[in-house]
């Protein structure tokens, strides 16, 4: 379900209080949206400036928000195993408003054309008051769906499983496969998805063996099902070159952007 923010707590940006596109989810099953943050300040340029080789861009920026949030709902006591259940979307979104908080509204951005004749470097700006954000109700936090009857996955015994339950990954989940992605990026949804998948079925021990007995196309419909129900931070830049007039959509990389502001 699409979430209107007029139907929601309202945000205060003057005073660093932001609705969180999905939300985070206590033990209890309470989905909490609202939380409160602080301008950057000399402490966290520190940690980026002297973070080492070492650690990840998703874990640097999992410290920097456990400095600069200060409550998610009625949680007062950030840490960053908190940080780390936090959705993708909602860290981005959360990127985004402390980058605005600090910096302000505009945003300058380097792209490059990419039609081959041209590859003109350019510089663009755009507003972060414009960045589309669709908000959604989470609900406790798992989803199902039916997978086609193409990709359905039949077991050593030939029984088939088409129902799959699944959570939206976190920013624990990013963490983790990281340093996986930038070497193979199946090898990377094959342990997001055995991270995020409950149940395929009747199957509930999710293995890394399991997943990469799925077909290609089952696979390719959870990883979709998981895009079109999770909430979004709309980070792509539509562009025209000024060199050749090609028109492009670019998308804009907020987590290192940030790191290097």
């Amino acid at each position: 379900m699409i979430v209107s923010l007029s139907n929601q707590l309202k945000e205060k940006s003057e005073q660093g209080l932001f609705i969180l596109p999905g939300g985070y989810l206590t033990l209890d099953g309470l989905c909490h949206k609202e939380v409160r943050m602080r301008h950057l300040t000399g402490k966290e340029e520190e940690i980026i400036v002297g973070a080492n080789l070492q650690s990840t861009i998703p874990e640097l920026l999992t410290q920097v928000l456990a400095n600069c949030i200060e409550y998610v709902g009625p949680i007062k006591e950030i840490n960053h195993d908190l940080i780390r259940q936090l959705l993708v979307c909602d860290r981005d979104y959360l990127l985004l408003r402390l980058r605005q908080m600090t910096f302000g509204d505009r945003i300058d951005a380097s792209v490059q054309c990419p039609n081959e004749y041209c590859k003109k470097q350019m510089d663009i700006d755009f507003d972060i008051n414009n960045v589309e954000i669709e908000r959604r109700d989470i609900g406790n936090g798992v989803f199902f769906f039916t997978l086609s009857s193409l990709s359905s996955y039949k077991d050593k015994n030939n029984a088939v499983h088409s129902d799959v339950e699944f959570r939206l990954p976190n920013i624990s989940d990013q963490e983790q496969i990281a340093e996986i992605y930038r070497e193979n990026q199946s090898k990377a949804l094959t342990n997001l998805l055995t991270r995020c998948v409950k149940r395929i079925g009747s199957i509930t021990t999710i293995t890394e063996e399991l997943i990469q007995s799925l077909s290609m196309l089952a696979r390719r419909e959870i990883d979709l099902k998981m895009q079109e129900v999770s909430p979004k931070v709309d980070l792509q830049i539509n562009v025209q070159c000024p060199e050749c007039g090609t028109k492009f959509s670019s998308p804009f990389d907020i987590q290192n952007f940030f790191l290097a502001k």
